[in-house]
């Protein structure tokens, strides 16, 4: 497992990825602007290359702010060839019904909240 810190004046990505399982996961903690939603979208660009596909999860728990302008990057990693599926994680209801509530503009296939309750529901669909 790999991890990579992209840190901005109002936030910061956490990024791990995982070959072995293809899994490219990303914990987002603070505010999230374009710019680290930029380095998220190059970082995964590369773990691409290296995967045959992937399921692309995000850890929203700790995050306070999202830039609007954060869709443009949000919809090229919707449309990226290679994902398998979108997964969120939140340990906050409301943050868990707003992402069920838009997950059809971004694709998301299911929310969870917990990482606990995402790897359960992994490994019951192997």
């Amino acid at each position: 497992m790999n991890s990579i810190i992209h840190k901005s004046k109002w936030g910061r990505i956490e990024i791990q990825t995982n070959e072995k399982e293809s899994l490219f996961y990303i914990k987002a903690i603070g505010g999230i602007t374009p710019d680290l939603l930029k380095k998220d979208y190059e970082e995964l660009l590369e773990f691409s290359k290296k995967v045959e596909s992937f399921d692309y999860i995000v850890d929203i728990s700790k995050l306070f702010f999202a830039h609007p302008l954060n869709f443009k990057y949000l919809f090229k990693i919707k449309k990226h060839p290679k994902k398998r599926h979108h997964y969120v994680i939140s340990s906050f209801w409301l943050q868990r019904f707003l992402a069920r509530s838009f997950g059809w503009i971004l694709t998301i296939d299911k929310v969870f909240s917990s990482f606990d309750e995402f790897q359960e529901y992994q490994s019951s669909t192997l």
